[in-house]
């Protein structure tokens, strides 16, 4: 079993979680276990729901905008009708809007920085760095008209002028830590939640 497991997260480090699930057969345990050793909290995932993960991956409920684990490829479509719904969020919530990635586990994160365009603009997204990054450093990760590049610190202003509340708990982890730290030192933010959004070591 052992084996087996370092051979699936070998596969799944090469080709991902959807091409594996979509081109091998498995039994549902067998899967849980593998994920397990993958990553612990997969464990919350069985293998009946992956595809009902991606079905609403994105919720917009008064002035917040619920993000969840998106497991799927880019799919610029996506992109694009959720990032019309942003758009149309933004413009009836000009002065405060809530992101609430408290149950984000996770998953490919660039169709959701991509849909947050809208609020961030052209900006420095964060830097991924074994110390604390000065801004001459060239890790930082910049956002410019819907193109990811790295290179030294751009900017820390926002496109959308309004409060922005962060939502983040113990379920904040992966990829969700990551979206939620893009928005950390940055004017008229505030963060709401359990503790702070370091679930998982980021």
């Amino acid at each position: 079993m052992e084996e087996d497991c370092e051979k699936v997260k070998k596969y799944i480090k090469k080709y991902g979680i959807p091409e594996y699930v979509n081109k091998t057969k498995f039994e549902n345990k067998k899967l849980e276990e593998v994920l397990m050793s993958y990553h612990w909290h997969c464990s919350l995932i069985d293998s009946n729901s992956f595809k009902a993960i991606n079905k609403w991956p994105v919720e917009f409920s008064g002035d917040t905008v619920r993000f969840k684990l998106y497991y799927g490829e880019y799919d610029p479509d996506y992109v694009e009708n959720y990032g019309k719904l942003m758009d149309e969020h933004i413009r009836r919530y000009p002065d405060k809007i809530v992101l609430d990635f408290s149950h984000h586990m996770g998953g490919n994160i660039k169709p959701h920085i991509m849909i947050l365009e809208s609020i961030l603009g052209a900006t420095t997204l964060l830097a991924f760095a074994p110390t604390e990054a000065s801004m001459e450093d060239k890790s930082w990760l910049n956002l410019r008209n819907s193109k990811i590049t790295q290179g030294t610190f751009m900017t820390a202003k926002l496109k959308y002028s309004g409060q922005i509340i962060v939502r983040i708990s113990p379920n904040t982890i992966g990829g969700g830590e990551v979206l939620a730290a893009i928005f950390c030192g940055r004017e008229k933010i505030k963060f709401r939640g359990e503790g702070d959004f370091r679930a998982n070591g980021y």
